[in-house]
């Protein structure tokens, strides 16, 4: 997936493409070492952990699950108000979910969430997530 992901920001964003890592080192940097603290361990707790015990009676334990916590990740960044963060949040809340699923570990979920966002801001997709309604 993020093969596909980097080739589509190369493709159709190229000037984007690395330009945090490139532009602003030190702070790229900052991002890549807080964001699994400070946004992927707290948004796994909300969408995946509190979303799978609380709604599991009502979706089960299968794909309506997955798709619930991953349309309610996705609802939350509704707030960015640009369809590139919608979808990456739609595909990245499906993804995590169903990680969450298979190994019941915040942990697993968390650090995939991470290792996929640190991937984000670096090729250049993080200009949608960050910036949201700011452009």
């Amino acid at each position: 997936m993020a093969t596909i992901i980097g080739l589509l920001t190369v493709l159709f964003e190229y000037g984007r493409f690395l330009t945090f890592p490139r532009t602003r080192p030190v702070l790229w940097l900052i991002v890549i070492l807080l964001y699994p603290f400070l946004s992927a361990v707290p948004q796994g707790i909300v969408y995946r952990t509190f979303i799978f015990h609380r709604y599991g009676d009502l979706f089960g334990k299968g794909w309506a699950m997955i798709t619930a916590s991953g349309l309610v990740f996705c609802y939350a960044h509704i707030l960015l108000l640009n369809l590139v963060a919608i979808l990456l949040t739609l595909g990245g809340g499906i993804i995590f979910a169903h990680t969450y699923l298979r190994s019941r570990s915040l942990w697993f979920s968390s650090m995939e969430h991470a290792l996929y966002g640190n991937f984000i801001f670096t090729i250049g997709l993080g200009y949608y997530i960050y910036s949201g309604t700011v452009r």
